[in-house]
């Protein structure tokens, strides 16, 4: 199942867009560049916050949709907001983010569509909703090792940057 993997504990979720090329490969969601780029940010938060919640193992990865896309095999990256919004997938979202705890994270537009229709059928958490960019973005470019002024610039730090965490009460 490409889509979904789940953590060992039932504290974090990242809601990622749809499964492609890589996930489809792998078998697993947050495969290819994607993963890289989540594997990035949990060494960052776990860096930060000194912590194993945000280790690969603990938390649990979906997506907006299950359906794969990729160019090669359905012409577009992307599912559509009609497939987001669909009852039947709604439903199965609701039932993966069921019992989170603690961070529910939507990392892009579709994550973040699903999350506020849910929200708006009176889907009840506990959990905090933040929104992050979506992480197959070329633009967490882990290579940049100086700023403008050529002062050393980490790349964690670039990442926290970029992301420019929304909260969603």
């Amino acid at each position: 199942m490409c889509h979904f993997e789940k953590g060992e504990k039932n504290e974090v979720i990242f809601i990622l867009s749809c499964p492609g090329k890589e996930e489809e490969k792998a078998g697993k969601p947050a495969a290819g560049q994607t993963g890289i780029n989540l594997d990035v940010i949990l060494n960052s938060l776990n860096t930060k916050f000194n912590y194993d919640m945000f280790d690969r193992r603990n938390i649990t990865i979906t997506n907006s949709t299950t359906r794969v896309e990729y160019i090669d095999k359905t012409n577009r990256t992307e599912a559509t907001k009609k497939e987001v919004l669909d009852q039947k997938n709604l439903e199965r979202l609701s039932k993966e983010i069921n019992g989170v705890s603690r961070y529910i994270i939507c990392c892009g537009v579709n994550a973040e569509l699903a999350i506020e229709e849910l929200n708006k059928k009176q889907f009840i958490t506990e959990a905090r909703i933040l929104k992050i960019s979506h992480l197959g973005n070329q633009a967490l470019n882990k290579t940049i090792k100086k700023n403008i002024d050529g002062k050393k610039y980490a790349p964690t730090i670039i990442v926290l940057n970029y992301l420019k965490v929304k909260i969603v009460l």
